[in-house]
C-alpha cells in the first residue's frame, strides 16, 4: 500500500512541476510564438547526450573491468541502454535490477555487477558536484560560491578515505535488492574515472548549451555556468526519487536556474527540449546498439 501511494505521489509531484513549466511558458507565449528554433543545433545537442551516455555506459564497463569482470564493449553498451529505459519507472530500481539481471546472464557476478552500479551513481553524484562547484565562479550571481565549495570536503573525503562509504553503500544495495559481499573500496581506482566522468557532464551540458543556442544564441562563455546548471538539476532530480526519472523536478529546476542567464521563456523551454533530447537519445542509442551487437558477436565468433 505505501509503495501504491508513493507512485501516486510521485506522479503528482511530476505534473505538478511540469503544469509550473506550462503556465511559466503559458504567460510568455507572444515571445515564445516569435522564437526561430534553430535545428541544427537541436540535432548537435541530441548526438552530444547520445556521446554522454556512451561515456558512461562504458564508464560502468571499466569498473567491471576493475572487478576483473568485464563485459565485451557492445554487450555492455546493448545491456545499459536497454535498461536505461526502465529508469521511467518510479523508484530508480528498476532499471538497476534489469541491469543486474541482464550482466549476470553474460557471466557476470552479481556481486560485481551490483557493486559497480553503487559506485557508479555515486560518481555521478560527486563528479556532478565537482563540476557545479567550480562552474560557480562563471555564475552571474556567485555570492554563495564560499558555501558552495563547501562540497569539497566530502568529495575529497569520498575519494581519499572510500572505505567510510562501505558500509553505506552495501546497506543500500541490499535495501534495493542488489546484494553484495564485504568490499574493499581503493582510492586509485575511483580517481582513475574521475577524468572520464567530468568529461560526460561536458557532453551533456554542452547538450543544454546547445538548445540554449537553437532559441536564442549564447556566447561560448555561457558553456560551464549552463552545465553546472545541468549539474544541480540532475541532481536534484535523481534524488527525488518519487518521481519517475526525475522528470518535472529537472526541468523545473533546470529552468528555473537558466532563467538566472537568458529570459525565462527561453531558459523553460530550453528545459523541456533537454528532456526531448535525453529521450531522443536513449532511444537511438538503445535501437542502434539492440540491433548492432548481434552482429558484431557474430563475427567475432
Amino acid at each position: 500500500m505505501t509503495k501504491k501511494l508513493l507512485k501516486i505521489f510521485g506522479w503528482l509531484v511530476t505534473i505538478l512541476a511540469l503544469l509550473y513549466i506550462f503556465l511559466r511558458l503559458r504567460g510568455a507565449w507572444p515571445q515564445i510564438q516569435g522564437v526561430q528554433l534553430r535545428w541544427n543545433y537541436v540535432f548537435l545537442a541530441v548526438a552530444l547526450n547520445a556521446s554522454g551516455y556512451i561515456g558512461w555506459a562504458l564508464l560502468w564497463n571499466c569498473m567491471l573491468y576493475q572487478m576483473r569482470e568485464p563485459l565485451p564493449w557492445w554487450t555492455a553498451l546493448r545491456i545499459w541502454f536497454l535498461a536505461l529505459i526502465m529508469r521511467y519507472i518510479p523508484g530508480h530500481v528498476w532499471h538497476l535490477l534489469r541491469l543486474t539481471y541482464e550482466a549476470h546472464q553474460e557471466g557476470c557476478s552479481i556481486h560485481a555487477v551490483s557493486l559497480s552500479l553503487g559506485l557508479e551513481h555515486l560518481q555521478f553524484l560527486a563528479t556532478g558536484a565537482l563540476v557545479l562547484v567550480f562552474s560557480l565562479s562563471f555564475w552571474p550571481k556567485s555570492d554563495s560560491l564560499v558555501l558552495w565549495s563547501l562540497l569539497l570536503i566530502p568529495l575529497l573525503i569520498f575519494y581519499l578515505f572510500p572505505q567510510l562509504f562501505q558500509r553505506p553503500l552495501a546497506w543500500g544495495l541490499r535495501r534495493i535488492g542488489l546484494g553484495v559481499r564485504p568490499f574493499a573500496l581503493q582510492s586509485r581506482a575511483l580517481f582513475a574515472l574521475v577524468p572520464g566522468y567530468v568529461l560526460t557532464w561536458l557532453l551533456h551540458g554542452a547538450g543544454v548549451y546547445c538548445l540554449v543556442c537553437a532559441l536564442e544564441p549564447q556566447p561560448l562563455a555561457m558553456l560551464l555556468p549552463i552545465t553546472g546548471m545541468y549539474a544541480v538539476s540532475w541532481i536534484v532530480g535523481f534524488l527525488s526519487f518519487i518521481t519517475p526519472g526525475g522528470l518535472g523536478v529537472r526541468e523545473g529546476v533546470l529552468g528555473y536556474l537558466l532563467a538566472l542567464l537568458v529570459p525565462a521563456p527561453v531558459a523553460f523551454l530550453a528545459a523541456l527540449l533537454s528532456r526531448m533530447a535525453l529521450i531522443s537519445a536513449e532511444l537511438l542509442c538503445a535501437a542502434y546498439f539492440a540491433g548492432l551487437s548481434p552482429r558484431i558477436s557474430h563475427k567475432a565468433n
